[in-house]
């Protein structure tokens, strides 16, 4: 006679499948966008770009840390006044291309391949504010 038929059991069955769903339902694969098209015009600096992105970052709650040209560290913090959640990804750039690279995580389960599907969303945040701020200067360039 199988377990899983009592009622008992089933109950502790969908109890457990509630609690994992919830601890690892969020999670994915980390986002890592490699290599993604850009055109940072030659009137700015590549240390000029990395600031103004980083900037813009800021706005939405990024703290940045401009290494060199080339190289910022961003950090994304959230969870109440203690910030209990935390990530931190560099991105290394030139006039053509970026990358976003994992650095480290508090709280979102990183496991060396899956992490909180918040991890994605705010990388995903950070992607769209570069690439916007190449095309703006870009755009600013060719007036």
């Amino acid at each position: 006679m199988s377990l899983v038929f009592q009622p008992e059991n089933r109950t502790r069955l969908l109890v457990l499948t509630v609690i994992a769903s919830i601890m690892f339902g969020c999670a994915g694969r980390v986002y890592t966008p490699t290599d993604v098209p850009i055109k940072v015009p030659e009137t700015v600096t590549l240390l000029e770009f990395g600031e103004n992105f980083a900037r813009a970052a800021e706005q939405l709650a990024w703290q940045t840390e401009v290494k060199e040209a080339g190289v910022v560290l961003a950090t994304r913090r959230w969870g109440g006044s203690g910030n209990k959640h935390n990530m931190t990804v560099r991105v290394n750039y030139d006039r053509e291309k970026f990358s976003i690279n994992y650095v480290n995580s508090k709280l979102l389960g990183y496991n060396g391949e899956r992490i909180h599907g918040s991890y994605r969303r705010f990388v995903r945040q950070l992607e769209g504010i570069i690439v916007a701020e190449a095309e703006r200067l870009d755009l600013y360039a060719r007036e």
